[in-house]
């Protein structure tokens, strides 16, 4: 068997016990056994649970966004042994505009299209992976940011949480499209949907409001909050 076929193998093997059991129920040594191989070998190809489960997901979302953009709007993050596939999108859409939607019915349909795997991901209330998404996301959000400001100065504290809003965002809707997936499907269809830009929307809306000069951040007045 290749080094690709065993790697593959043991993601397929522990995709399946996820889908009968759930992420937190799994055991390394039972995933070891299963597949008839060495530790040595488990963990030439996997770290751990939480790195099979993230290589799922991102060979999962590669496939949804190339089918949904053309490869010079998709945004490549690294990761060992995910380095050519594409995480999230960069379509800008004006100045200092993106429309990320494309990433967000994406993400909706990566767990729609096989809600027992990442169903059992979260069950029993685990956050691991949860708490992976948002790692792997909130960079990628920090980008989105650094644009939509155009140059403009914000604290840094300012930044941070603006890109942390769209991160968890991303997180929630995994989680809603969990528990409610014919909604979500639903919503993925209708064409007029205008919803999935909402958090670059939200994002570039805040900046706007705020003074334009170049080096210049003002929050608001307390007497208008």
């Amino acid at each position: 068997m290749s080094k690709q076929s065993t790697k593959t193998f043991i993601a397929d093997t522990f995709h399946e016990n996820v889908r009968a059991a759930s992420y937190s129920e799994i055991r390394i040594a039972g995933l070891i056994e299963q597949c008839g191989i060495s530790r040595t070998t488990f963990y030439y190809h996997f770290t751990g649970k939480l790195d099979i489960a993230t290589w799922i997901f991102r060979h999962d979302m590669a496939s949804l966004l190339r089918n949904a953009l053309p490869e010079s709007k998709l945004v490549f993050a690294p990761l060992e042994g995910c380095e050519g596939l594409p995480l999230y999108v960069h379509n800008e859409i004006g100045a200092r505009a993106l429309d990320a939607s494309e990433f967000f019915k994406a993400l909706c349909l990566c767990v729609c299209n096989d809600r027992s795997f990442y169903h059992g991901l979260v069950a029993n209330g685990n956050r691991e992976f949860l708490d992976e998404l948002y790692r792997l996301y909130i960079p990628l959000a920090q980008a989105d940011v650094k644009f939509m400001l155009g140059g403009r100065n914000a604290p840094d504290s300012t930044k941070n949480l603006l890109a942390s809003m769209m991160a968890n965002i991303a997180v929630d809707l995994f989680e809603y499209a969990i528990a409610h997936p014919d909604e979500m499907l639903s919503i993925v269809s209708d064409e007029k949907e205008a919803f999935w830009n909402g958090p670059c929307e939200m994002v570039r809306a805040i900046i706007e409001s705020r003074p334009t000069r170049q080096n210049y951040w003002q929050p608001y007045p307390m007497h208008a909050i």
